[in-house]
């Protein structure tokens, strides 16, 4: 554990398989339907491109630009988000998907901060209520991906 670093990071084990899950998360025009904390406010959804991401919570609303740094079907979705220069508080967050059984999967959802600013950020309201919020995504995407497919 270093005081410039810190990880968020919550899993859930859902009955729809990997690729369901992956599509529920990289649908992005249809976030609002089932969001309440994650919203895309525009760009282009491909490897190395940039986007507008939203977060909502109780506390607080945060808009930020982040590069997306893996789409793997079936398996990742991942972005990194810098504040200000790379080194002064960065995150990176991913879902990644493991297949449990014949049709489900577990669904990691984890966010790494890096950056000088980690330890100042970390006692901010928003940031120690982040643990039940990534809870919350998880069981949002849940909800999601096992509903019937449109």
């Amino acid at each position: 554990m270093s005081l410039f670093a810190l990880t968020i990071e919550h899993q859930t084990d859902l009955a729809a398989s990997p690729e369901r899950v992956y599509d529920v998360l990289t649908r992005t025009t249809e976030w609002p339907e089932w969001s309440t904390m994650l919203l895309f406010r525009g760009g282009v959804l491909g490897l190395g491109e940039s986007v507008q991401l939203g977060l909502r919570t109780e506390t607080a609303s945060y808009d930020f630009t982040a590069r997306v740094t893996a789409l793997e079907p079936g398996r990742a979705f991942e972005w990194l988000a810098r504040t200000g220069l790379p080194g002064l508080f960065d995150g990176r967050h991913r879902f990644e998907l493991s297949p449990l059984g014949t049709s489900g999967c577990r669904l990691r959802n984890v966010e790494w901060y890096t950056g000088l600013l980690v330890p100042v950020v970390s006692r901010t309201a928003m940031m120690r209520a982040a643990p039940a919020g990534f809870a919350s995504m998880n069981a949002e995407i849940r909800r999601r991906a096992e509903s019937p497919v449109r």
